[in-house]
């Protein structure tokens, strides 16, 4: 009896594939790393102490206002 799956592998992006086999090890990928969530961004010193009057005056973290900036300009 032959077995047939089909679906999507979490952690292969951008990929597709035909595939016909007993495991999905046959497939001989290997899944793309998964983002943490943290970023380190060396800003250098003028434009970290920018960022940081800036997020004092919104009263938010540097975190949030570089998360701001980030969505904004580039979603």
């Amino acid at each position: 009896m032959q077995k047939i799956f089909c679906g999507s592998i979490d952690g292969l992006k951008n990929v597709s594939i035909s595939f016909e086999g007993e495991t999905v090890k046959e497939l001989n990928k290997e899944p793309e790393k998964q983002c943490k969530g943290s970023l380190n961004v060396r800003l250098g010193v003028e434009l970290h102490t920018k960022a940081k009057m800036k997020s004092i005056e919104q009263n938010i973290s540097i975190n949030e206002l570089i998360k701001n900036a980030y969505n904004s300009n580039l979603w």
